[in-house]
């Protein structure tokens, strides 16, 4: 899993910056007109009609025209409210999909999770070994689909691997601790050596057949089961916060991490400042102007 790119972090930051000034210039325009007609009247009779015409200072080129902020189907977006007219302010990210960790785990039905996936290749592989032992297959055939499926699944458990420890860094309990701590040392360890193993493999002149099952037997009988057991005591872990009332509550939706990331196309569009200063009045009120009960 790749980390998201600096700069679509720092435009996602500036989006919200950008959005949260505007809305607080919102209230307090909203509180000066409040204040205006009530100094004018009695009572709010007819506040919203006096109010559904009034403009809000641009967050980009301070003019009475509002800013459109939007934010949908992943992406956030920003642009002036003056739609014939409209100052440099165009913002457009695609901050990508984010999950909770227990979906991408264990998927949902729709999307596959990364449990499945290393199940689905794990099976591949044995039968690959299986079928290679028995004679079944060619040795050319057997290193072809050893190199196919070991590059696609050492890149599953890498992402798996980071992931975990997104998850475990979140949990952030005691319980456990120092075995969660050796299980990923080992882990780790496990997963360094069979990327050396294998690179020294790919890398002799004479392919010693054995090695490579060597490295087969290795992942199945090693690493897989030490990741079931950090899978384990890591939900252990989870099970235990929800009885604990002194430690902090985990909600489901703050264990999001990042699903899809589109990469350099994040940033559609990041355009803004170079402000030309200008602002509106708000309406003045005439003292004989007729009053229309719109409602509150």
């Amino acid at each position: 899993m790749e980390e998201i790119n600096e700069n679509v972090l720092n435009a996602t930051d500036n989006f919200y910056r950008l959005k949260t000034e505007y809305e607080v210039k919102m209230k307090e325009e909203y509180k000066k007109a409040r204040r205006l007609y009530l100094s004018k009247r009695t009572s709010m009779k007819g506040f919203k009609n006096y109010i559904k015409d009034l403009k809000f200072p641009c967050v980009n080129c301070k003019r009475d025209v509002n800013s459109i902020f939007s934010i949908k189907n992943y992406e956030l977006k920003a642009k002036c409210g003056d739609l014939e007219n409209p100052c440099r302010l165009n913002i457009i990210i695609n901050r990508g999909i984010y999950l909770p960790y227990e979906k991408i785990y264990n998927g949902d039905g729709i999307i596959e999770g990364i449990r499945d996936t290393i199940n689905d290749l794990k099976l591949k592989i044995i039968d690959v070994k299986t079928k290679y032992i028995l004679k079944l297959i060619t040795d050319v055939e057997a290193m072809s689909l050893f190199d196919k499926y070991y590059e696609e699944i050492q890149g599953d458990i890498e992402m798996k691997a980071i992931r975990e420890d997104m998850y475990i860094q979140l949990i952030n309990n005691e319980i456990n601790d120092e075995t969660i701590k050796e299980k990923l040392l080992l882990r780790n360890n496990v997963i360094q050596d069979m990327k050396k193993k294998m690179a020294e493999y790919k890398e002799s002149e004479r392919k010693d057949k054995e090695k490579l099952v060597e490295i087969v037997d290795t992942y199945i009988t090693v690493l897989i089961p030490t990741i079931d057991d950090l899978n384990s005591l890591t939900y252990k872990v989870r099970e235990m916060n929800s009885f604990n009332l002194d430690k902090q509550i985990i909600r489901y939706s703050d264990t999001q991490q990042i699903y899809y990331d589109p990469e350099d196309k994040s940033i559609i569009s990041n355009v803004y400042g170079d402000a030309q200063l200008r602002r509106n009045n708000i309406p003045e009120i005439s003292d004989d102007e007729e009053e229309y009960n719109f409602g509150d």
